[in-house]
């Protein structure tokens, strides 16, 4: 039960004799649960304390130990684990190692539990984890990530959650036309509707951002979601004085639009290029550029579209 500062101490020292990470490594495989509480504890100071622990962590084989106690019925315990594996899976060597280690289908399942903690934590992971290749978002979706998503999304109430749940169809979504098709068959554009009639600034971006995860690149779906009625909310995004609003708005017309002359010019009906010219005259060089994006790919290939950006400008 040392204090952390006495343990990043003797980290800092590199002492032979007191080898730390493998002290630490070796209480995660014990029974006592407080024991394995107090070494889950000072790994989560340490995973933060100095930018090169993540690595010490990762070369002292804590990951399957780690995803080891993720399985655990204390959920003190997984929540201190899940808030480790946060720390450090944005580094690719880490990811690599969890999905060696089989975490995801233990992730899918925390995803589910009623913790908000251990449902947040979990979903950033399984984005970082998702983000890695098309072959690991295959692996996901295959075990049931995309079903135990819509069961948190169709009963979840807090914004965090919801917020990070969103996240995940992102990198899903990312060159995986199989993934964007399946998501659009648990309608997800109701919950996109529903999402950005919240008053909340950052649910709103959550959706948008997830709209154009879904619909790039991806025919059917833009076809499937501008005719839901979808346009509006999006369009009014525009009016907003949020700059992220803006932004996340203006990026899923443009994903919506994007070499699809049927939803260029249902786009164009819904006069969304008169916001978004608007944008272009904002202080804001992020705003400006995202808003030209959008009005290039609302231009398309058809003189006419073009002619009536032109002449709003």
């Amino acid at each position: 039960n040392c204090h952390n500062n006495i343990i990043k101490f003797y980290v800092e020292q590199n002492f032979p004799e007191l080898p730390v990470w493998d002290l630490l490594v070796a209480m995660l495989h014990e029974e006592v649960n407080e024991r394995i509480a107090a070494a889950l504890k000072s790994l989560e100071y340490l995973s933060t304390a100095e930018d090169t622990y993540w690595k010490s962590i990762l070369e002292s084989q804590a990951t399957p130990a780690l995803v080891t106690q993720m399985h655990s019925k204390n959920l003190d315990i997984v929540a201190l684990t899940c808030s480790i594996v946060n720390n450090i899976s944005f580094h690719e060597e880490t990811r690599i190692e969890l999905t060696k280690s089989d975490s995801i289908p233990i992730l899918i399942t925390l995803l589910g539990c009623k913790e908000p903690d251990i449902q947040s934590r979990s979903a950033i992971i399984e984005t970082d984890l998702a983000d890695l290749s098309k072959t690991v978002s295959d692996e996901m979706r295959e075990k049931g990530a995309i079903e135990k998503m819509f069961d948190v999304l169709d009963e979840g109430t807090i914004e965090d959650v919801l917020i990070n749940v969103m996240s995940l169809t992102i990198p899903l979504c990312k060159n995986n036309p199989e993934n964007q098709s399946l998501i659009m068959e648990y309608r997800m554009d109701m919950i996109h509707m529903e999402l950005l009639a919240t008053t909340s600034d950052d649910l709103k971006c959550a959706a948008a951002r997830s709209i154009s995860a879904v619909v790039r690149n991806h025919y059917e779906n833009q076809c499937t979601l501008v005719y839901t009625g979808i346009l509006i909310p999006l369009i009014e995004l525009m009016k907003t004085r949020n700059l992220h609003v803006q932004i996340t708005g203006a990026g899923a017309l443009e994903a919506l639009a994007t070499n699809n002359p049927e939803t260029q010019a249902i786009i164009l009906e819904h006069r969304a290029h008169v916001p978004l010219i608007k944008l272009l005259k904002v202080w804001s060089i992020e705003v400006k550029e995202q808003a030209a994006y959008a009005l290039w790919a609302l231009a398309g290939q058809a003189l006419l579209q073009q002619k009536t950006i032109a002449k709003t400008i």
